[in-house]
């Protein structure tokens, strides 16, 4: 029997197991619990860290309060807030009653109070505050000021924003002026340039066409362009004849007129505008332009079609056709010719 247990152990080959021989499962164990190890430590320092700021946050909420007018917190007595609206910074500030008040300054314009005159207090009266409480007190600096701007020519729409923006009031007058050109400033009261207080009112005068002016007075055309002078002149229902003329002036600049400005004449008159021609041109004078010629080197021909000068005439024109009318005829605004449309 002992024989049989012998050769079947050397046919398994099996070996008796070694007391230290380290098993696999053992490993595994031993490196599970060195992890578990880890994370106690990594959970111990986070809840350290967690605690600190708790803490930390803790000591800052409970400062603020105490530092505020919190009830819960302060136990800093309370005291009646005075008004101080109606009063000056000196009278408030000067006062040892008040010294033991926080006061902070805004200062802003205003038109119903004078300058150093507190208008606005925060928190308002009547009311229980702690002491050294910060009160911030609004003080005028009186009306702000405001130049009035130059808007003459001006549409009035435009002015009315202008003003608004600027914290003005208009009062718009019509007044007839055919110098201007209707709906446009002529002037502003106060004049441009005033300093005035922001809200104040200025008056605008605004050009309207007065119809039932059967004598016009001349416009000052001297100066103007050639356009500007035919532009005035038609307004005041005058017609223009424009006479060119040798001058040092720059060229299409209106260096005299036939009727003085001022003048008082019939509506529908005629008044030449003499305007300067480049130097060195010759425009024909004396004898009447002849169909067919120039009227001066690189200047228009005479003859009859638009845009050419008219024959007949002494010094030359081209005709500056107007609108037709309801008969359908059209004026030259230059000589006062007419023709039929079409």
């Amino acid at each position: 029997m002992e024989e049989k247990n012998k050769i079947d152990t050397a046919n398994t080959g099996a070996q008796p197991a070694a007391k230290d021989a380290p098993s696999a499962g053992g490993e595994k164990k031993r490196a599970k619990k060195a992890r578990g190890g880890k994370r106690h430590y990594i959970t111990f320092y986070v809840g350290i860290a967690t605690l600190l700021v708790v803490l930390a946050s803790v000591v800052t909420i409970f400062t603020v309060f105490l530092a505020s007018n919190n009830h819960l917190f302060s136990s800093v007595p309370e005291v009646e807030l005075p008004v101080f609206t109606q009063m000056t910074t000196d009278e408030v500030l000067s006062n040892p009653a008040y010294k033991n008040f926080h006061f902070d300054i805004e200062e802003v314009y205003s038109v119903d109070s004078e300058e150093g005159l507190i208008i606005d207090q925060s928190p308002k009266a009547p009311k229980s505050v702690k002491e050294n409480a910060h009160i911030t007190l609004k003080v005028s600096l009186g009306a702000e000021e405001v130049t009035v701007p130059n808007v003459v020519g001006w549409q009035r729409d435009t002015v009315r924003a202008k003003f608004k923006e600027l914290g003005l009031s208009i009062l718009i007058t019509s007044e007839a002026d055919d110098s201007v050109a209707p709906d446009k400033v002529i002037r502003t009261e106060p004049a441009a340039g005033t300093v005035v207080d922001a809200g104040d009112t200025v008056q605008v005068f605004v050009s309207r066409e007065d119809d039932s002016d059967s004598m016009p007075t001349v416009p000052n055309c001297v100066g103007m362009t050639q356009k500007e002078a035919m532009q005035a002149l038609s307004r005041r229902h005058l017609s223009a004849v424009v006479v060119p003329t040798a001058s040092s002036q720059p060229e299409g600049t209106v260096v005299r007129q036939s009727v003085s400005a001022g003048s008082a004449v019939t509506r529908g008159s005629s008044v030449s505008i003499y305007v300067s021609r480049a130097a060195g041109t010759t425009v024909v004078g004396g004898e009447p332009a002849v169909e067919g010629q120039q009227l001066y080197p690189g200047g228009p021909m005479v003859g009859y079609e638009d845009g050419q000068v008219v024959p007949g005439s002494v010094s030359g024109h081209i005709h500056n056709w107007s609108e037709p009318d309801a008969n359908g005829t059209q004026i030259c605004y230059t000589c006062g010719a007419t023709r039929q449309a079409g």
